[in-house]
């Protein structure tokens, strides 16, 4: 018995397989799953591939969102990466220590770890750089 039958207790009906792609999913580019899925043209033993190729673009994009940019000179900045305490934070920001750790979680640049807090010095210079942009 076919799930279809199980799940609708109709017969179920099958449409012939499509003969004008003879391409195996396991050679097919990404974007062509992703077409052939979005026009529901997709075969279900395809989906695995589409899946695994959708995680291994997503561990590519978090691989790139958290290595470090590129300084001038192709290095990376080292100020970029640098996590301040909070003491050096307030002293770039010009904030008490006290103001910046009682609002800490209201500025972008603010890492927890663990019980520690720390802020990102890029974080903080592009914060400094928004802000004077606007006034």
């Amino acid at each position: 018995m076919f799930r279809e039958e199980v799940l609708t207790g109709m017969p179920a009906v099958h449409e012939p397989q499509e003969t004008t792609r003879t391409t195996p999913s396991a050679i097919l580019q990404p974007y062509d799953l992703l077409r052939q899925h979005t026009e529901g043209t997709i075969r279900v033993s395809d989906l695995p591939a589409l899946v695994g190729e959708l995680e291994a673009m997503r561990a590519r994009v978090w691989a790139e969102l958290i290595s470090p940019m590129p300084g001038r000179n192709g290095h990376p900045d080292n100020d970029e990466d640098r996590l301040l305490d909070v003491a050096e934070a307030a002293e770039r920001l010009s904030l008490s220590a006290d103001y910046l750790c009682r609002h800490s979680h209201e500025f972008p640049f603010t890492v927890r770890e663990g019980n520690f807090l720390r802020f990102s010095s890029g974080g903080i210079d592009r914060y400094i750089r928004s802000r004077t942009a606007k006034g």
